[in-house]
Formats: structure tokens, sequence, C-alpha cells
């Protein structure tokens, strides 16, 4: 760490302390899901896979969990059109979900801006994931 970095924007995410939560992770590239879930490891997050919008759909309605890290470009069915069913489904669009994507063009970020409530680009740092979920899970408070 450098003393030029803006400390104040970027929290140190060791000494970050979640209240369990779970978390479904949406990407069609298996190493995708396996950094995703190395950057959550040392939180007691609860961990959910699928591979396409359609898995995301199901594991969604099965599980509810407390957020959702999209990837937007996948087969079968991508994230834009997951985001449809889950905004349009009352029992599920307080998910909170986080779009991650590679290339975004400035047309695309404006929808993923629309659909999603967050967005990562890709490659994710860690300090970038965690500081995007501390904008929507709750935090153990301190002591």
């Amino acid at each position: 760490h450098s003393i030029s970095e803006d400390m104040s924007s970027q929290t140190d995410v060791g000494e970050t302390l979640f209240k369990p939560a779970t978390i479904l992770i949406v990407d069609d590239i298996n190493a995708n899901r396996m950094l995703l879930a190395g950057y959550l490891g040392k939180w007691n997050f609860s961990l959910i896979y699928a591979n396409n919008g359609r898995e995301a759909v199901e594991q969604t309605t099965i599980h509810r969990p407390d957020l959702i890290l999209l990837d937007m470009k996948m087969p079968e069915m991508d994230g834009y059109e997951a985001m449809e069913i889950l905004n349009n489904d009352k029992e599920l669009n307080h998910i909170p979900v986080i779009a991650i994507t590679a290339s975004a063009l400035r047309q695309d970020e404006e929808i993923i801006a629309k659909l999603c409530d967050g967005y990562l680009p890709k490659p994710i740092k860690q300090n970038e994931l965690i500081n995007e979920l501390l904008n929507f899970l709750p935090l153990v408070s301190s002591v």
C-alpha cells in the first residue's frame, strides 16, 4: 500500500466484518466463479453457484440469496434476460444484484444501471468487490 492511495474511498477489506449472508455467484466460466468464491472465502458467506441466467433464476427462487453477483454475458440465458425475470417477480426483485461484465459499452452500462443495483467490470479486484458489497450487506457492528 502506498501512502498516496486514497484511503478514504478504499476500506481495508481485511478489517471488514460482514454478517453471515448468502451470495449467489452466476458465471458460465468455472474459473470466474472460483475466483469470486476465493475473494469471499474469509467471510462467513454461504455461496451458491449458477452457470447461466436460467439457473440463476432457479437458485434465486429456491434459496432467496441476500445478494447476487451476476455475469451479464452467458450462453443459454444471459444476465439481461435473468434480470428481466427477477425484476418482474415481486418476491425476488428486492434482492440486490451486482452486474459483472468484461466488456460493457456505454449503452450497455446504462442498461445495466437500470436493471441492476451495482456494477463491477472484469477483471474484478477483491477490494472493489468488497467495497461494492458494503453497499448492500449488513456489517457486524463494531465493538
